[in-house]
């Protein structure tokens, strides 16, 4: 379910993907989306014109377009946009992130908490502009190859916050703990 969906299904569709613009969902609600969790689906928001801000766990962050925020299952979260924001919010089922997270040789790692990075002057920025608004064109589909189009996008976005995630990781000194059971995750995740 989305946010203030009135449908109260259990868990989400193994291949439910879903894209909407901020516009859509925000202008509806004043432009606040209050605190809520979703206990099995992820979501990528993509800021591309406005300001917001993002309040995850009783912290407040400051978004300005453009950026990229992911929200993982079942942290809670909510967000205030400034009116007329713009941008792409792309909601993913909690087994077909991990079916993505898990493609290939490579593990990817994947955020446990919400995390916003500025895009301004990052050399993929246009590249996950494209996916988003490819997906958001295209959505929902009947066409043939709606599976792997959709898993190529949602991969270039996996690819961006697993870069993203490591810059960070590599960045702040995490204590022993933190990386124990990232190291654990990761073990788990690719096994």
């Amino acid at each position: 379910f989305l946010y203030e969906d009135d449908r109260s299904e259990p868990e989400a569709v193994a291949d439910f993907v879903h894209i909407e613009t901020i516009r859509d969902r925000a202008s509806l609600h004043n432009w606040e989306i209050r605190p809520h969790r979703h206990p099995n689906l992820h979501q990528f928001l993509l800021l591309s014109e406005g300001a917001g801000r993002l309040d995850t766990d009783g912290r407040l962050e400051i978004l300005a377009a453009p950026c990229l925020v992911v929200v993982p299952a079942t942290v809670v979260h909510g967000f205030t946009f400034d009116p007329g924001a713009g941008g792409l919010v792309l909601t993913v089922a909690d087994r077909f992130l991990a079916a993505g997270a898990e493609r290939g040789a490579e593990p990817l790692p994947y955020p446990d908490q919400a995390l916003a990075w500025s895009l301004a002057g990052a050399r993929d920025e246009p590249l996950l502009r494209s996916a988003f608004e490819f997906l958001h064109a295209e959505l929902p589909w009947r066409h043939r190859g709606k599976l792997r189009a959709t898993s190529a996008c949602l991969d270039l976005v996996l690819v961006a916050v697993a870069r993203r995630v490591a810059q960070t990781s590599l960045a702040t000194a995490a204590n022993p703990g933190q990386v124990l059971a990232a190291r654990f995750k990761d073990l788990v995740n690719s096994h």
